[in-house]
């Protein structure tokens, strides 16, 4: 399943009921694709777009350590429900040729989550279908990183997905203008909890 121009939503941490529920009312109100760490059910049209599966390990230093969908197993699991796999792709990550090994040998579509160029530069010839800037935000003070979705599109990557932090229409729009194919949206659309205390710690 190919994807579209335009936003990817980003659900996670909630239990496979509610997850599904979200990525109901987001498909309704028209995302192109979702992000999501459960499988969903696929009632209710969510058939209709593509879903980027990953599975998340706790680690103690997420800045420096892989933690997004690290093993084999991890991945073969996830391909089982998901029509793409997540992959941290980092430096960081001295396993990622072989994940990456492991999907093309199993027609596994995976999406490489990077983190700068350098990460971009050295999974050349993996295989991968989209690079998404997921982890950007580690080195841009949780902001997105609009200038290394200008590099990768210079550079002639064509699938690129901008991710991290975006929060705002404008930051959407400039993405777009930029190069990116799509951008997802995480905690600024589907964090309940950051978004209640947006407003009940407004001071009066």
């Amino acid at each position: 399943m190919d994807f579209k121009r335009g936003i990817i939503v980003s659900i996670q941490g909630y239990s496979q009921k509610t997850t599904s529920e979200l990525a109901s009312e987001a498909v309704s109100a028209g995302c192109v694709a979702l992000r999501l760490d459960k499988p969903v059910s696929i009632r209710d049209g969510l058939d209709r777009v593509p879903i980027i599966g990953l599975r998340k390990s706790s680690v103690p230093h997420p800045a420096s350590e892989p933690y997004i969908t690290t093993t084999p197993d991890a991945v073969q699991e996830v391909s089982n429900w998901a029509n793409y796999v997540a992959i941290d792709c980092r430096v960081c990550n001295p396993r990622r040729a072989e994940l990456a090994d492991y999907c093309n040998k199993r027609n596994i579509k995976f999406v490489a989550d990077i983190e700068t160029v350098d990460d971009w530069k050295s999974i050349q010839g993996l295989g991968f279908s989209w690079a998404a800037t997921t982890f950007s935000v580690f080195h841009k003070n949780h902001r997105p990183d609009i200038s290394l979705v200008k590099v990768l599109k210079e550079s002639g990557e064509k699938h690129i997905i901008a991710e991290g932090n975006y929060t705002s229409r404008v930051d959407v729009r400039t993405a777009l203008q930029s190069g990116a194919h799509m951008v997802c949206i995480g905690a600024a659309i589907a964090n309940v909890y950051k978004l209640t205390r947006k407003y009940t710690t407004v001071e009066f």
